[in-house]
């Protein structure tokens, strides 16, 4: 009997790791593309100069033009930091009701050791917004 109540514990110990690792996948999974979102949004502000140049390479754009497409380019990344403005706080909600749901499958010491990983993923989030935020205040913009 002892040997059979050893085997119950040890399967649902087994079950609970499996489900908090796939729980933890989809947390990740979500971070991921949420990081993998603003990274996007973050680049194009130096890729603008980049395409800038680039079509002024390849279809000789005139100063003009440039400043043209520069507003065009400038316009879209408003539009985009429109649309993540109004993802992210979905975003969020995904990413703390998942936090909720792996905290109730965790033992009391598994939970206050999740709460801390959470904390560094948070305070990694927040200085990347941050330094993207920054960057986006001192991206020059092309004047050729």
């Amino acid at each position: 009997m002892f040997v059979n109540q050893s085997y119950t514990a040890t399967k649902r110990k087994a079950q609970l790791i499996i489900l908090a690792a796939f729980i933890l996948g989809i947390v990740v999974g979500a971070s991921g593309q949420y990081l993998l979102v603003h990274r996007t949004l973050n680049n194009q502000v130096g890729t603008s100069v980049k395409i800038i140049d680039e079509l002024t390479r390849r279809l000789s754009l005139t100063s003009a033009q440039r400043i043209e497409i520069d507003a065009m380019l400038a316009d879209a990344r408003r539009q985009y930091q429109l649309l993540d403005d109004e993802v992210r706080p979905q975003y969020k909600a995904i990413r703390l009701d998942t936090r909720k749901r792996i905290a109730t499958v965790l033992t009391p010491e598994q939970q206050s050791l999740f709460e801390e990983y959470t904390r560094e993923l948070d305070a990694k989030r927040e200085a990347k917004e941050r330094e993207a935020r920054e960057k986006n205040l001192t991206t020059p913009t092309p004047t050729k």
